[in-house]
């Protein structure tokens, strides 16, 4: 929450972030990457930011492991 937080501080309102994450099924890897499900993004950033899931691409590669990238636009309050 402080990454969140902090972005928070520095961008003023109106402000955009493309932020794309990847899911995989628990303990199938150790990472990096790390699975960041869409639950803890909404945690994360939605004290401050306007959080929309742009899409969600399966058949992703994460170290040879299947995986889902999802992809968000963040909007600064």
């Amino acid at each position: 929450m402080d990454y969140a937080k902090h972005m928070a501080t520095l961008l003023p309102a109106d402000a955009h972030i493309l932020l794309i994450s990847l899911e995989y099924d628990d303990g199938m890897l150790k990472g990096p990457p790390f699975c960041v499900r869409e639950e803890e993004v909404q945690q994360l950033f939605s004290p401050w930011f306007d959080v929309k899931v742009q899409g969600r691409f399966d058949g992703v590669w994460a170290k040879k492991k299947p995986a889902t990238e999802v992809v968000y636009t963040l909007t600064k309050r």
